[in-house]
């Protein structure tokens, strides 16, 4: 016996298939309750087949499932769509997930939980005694990503550091140096690369306050020439205008 309903709290038909070749199975016409079942789309069917006990092993049922079941189950989920695209249809999506949940632990699927502090602190704890699977995750995502990962930093940046915290331009960093620092590996510096130190650049140089990438050519600095071009370290003379 099955009873289902739609998202919209909509009941939907129930099916109950006998074991039996035919009619003589199922409950009769005059049943108590039957055509009070029947008139709210209940299903009674046999499974017409020759092995005893058999269902749902039938062309006949399994067309009848499809037919009866299957697409009235369909036609009611696609009315929802629309609504569970809406805020209202996820948030209750949200919520069916928050209650797949472990008993007795304080784990379940939700967002909230699944990218949650306590979540991340857990996984570092679990990767650090599981190195077969660091290794595995390593091996996909690199070892610069896992590192930052176990690393643990959970200080939170203030509004203010967000908004510095892209304040260097890499686009000059040479391609070979990025992938050396995210993947550790080496590779030959790219022809034709936009940045012009980038077969020579040393990466310890490179790296700013924020553990970020920058070209340390002096070239690529705006702040090391005066508004004339001139380098600051070649001013001897500066000019002091009078109120």
């Amino acid at each position: 016996m099955m009873v289902s309903s739609t998202p919209n709290g909509s009941m939907l038909a129930t099916q109950a298939v006998w074991a039996g070749k035919g009619a003589g199975s199922l409950p009769t016409s005059d049943a108590e309750q039957m055509q009070e079942a029947l008139n709210r789309g209940f299903i009674f069917s046999s499974a017409k087949s020759p092995k005893k006990g058999s269902h749902f092993s039938t062309f006949y049922t399994m067309k009848e499932w499809i037919l009866k079941v299957i697409i009235p189950w369909l036609r009611g989920l696609v009315k929802m769509y629309d609504f569970f695209q809406s805020a209202e249809g996820r948030q209750i999506v949200q919520q069916a997930w928050r209650k797949c949940e472990v008993p007795g632990t304080a784990w379940n699927l939700s967002i909230d939980c699944l990218y949650g502090k306590d979540s991340e602190k857990a996984l570092r704890e679990y990767l650090r005694e599981d190195q077969t699977l660091a290794v595995e995750i390593a091996n996909r995502c690199g070892t610069a990503r896992l590192s930052a990962f176990l690393a643990e930093n959970p200080t939170a940046l203030t509004e203010e550091e967000e908004g510095n915290f892209h304040t260097n331009d890499d686009s000059d960093v040479g391609l070979a140096i990025l992938i050396k620092d995210a993947l550790g590996v080496e590779v030959a510096a790219v022809e034709g690369s936009f940045s012009c130190n980038a077969p020579t650049t040393n990466l310890a140089a490179l790296c700013d306050s924020n553990d970020g990438l920058v070209a340390a050519d002096e070239g690529e600095n705006m702040w090391f020439y005066t508004e004339s071009g001139q380098r600051w370290c070649d001013v001897t003379e500066f000019d002091v205008e009078s109120d």
